[in-house]
């Protein structure tokens, strides 16, 4: 199994990033903005360890922009990966009310972004 998976245009200039039980709404925001022409990827991180640095420091020499979406207070996906490759996060959501994100969330995070 692969440590990084990518899915959505894998060209496209904006790249969401996320892990766990933000896949299905970050997915389903992709297919809307789609349908209302951005091209949008979402980089899922499957495993913290080990980290899939290499993986993840080719991503981040894309251009582009990058949005973190994580589903607890203090961003430990973007930390772990700003201490393992240096690429720190712009732009972040964090939700960490127990609810999961829905895909309205994300796609009006990224309309603020744009």
């Amino acid at each position: 199994m692969k440590p990084v998976r990518v899915y959505g245009d894998p060209e496209a200039d904006l790249t969401l990033i996320g892990w766990g039980s933000t896949k299905g709404p970050v997915l389903e925001a992709i297919r809307i903005l789609r349908r209302n022409g951005v091209k949008a990827r979402f980089v899922q991180v499957v495993y913290m360890e080990p980290f899939p640095t290499r993986e993840l420091g080719t991503i981040f020499k894309s251009n582009g922009t990058f949005i973190l979406f994580e589903t607890n207070m203090t961003s430990q996906l973007g930390k772990l990966i700003k201490f393992n490759t240096g690429f720190e996060f712009e732009h972040l959501l964090l939700k960490y009310n127990g609810r999961p994100f829905k895909p309205d969330e994300i796609y009006a995070k990224v309309e603020e972004v744009l």
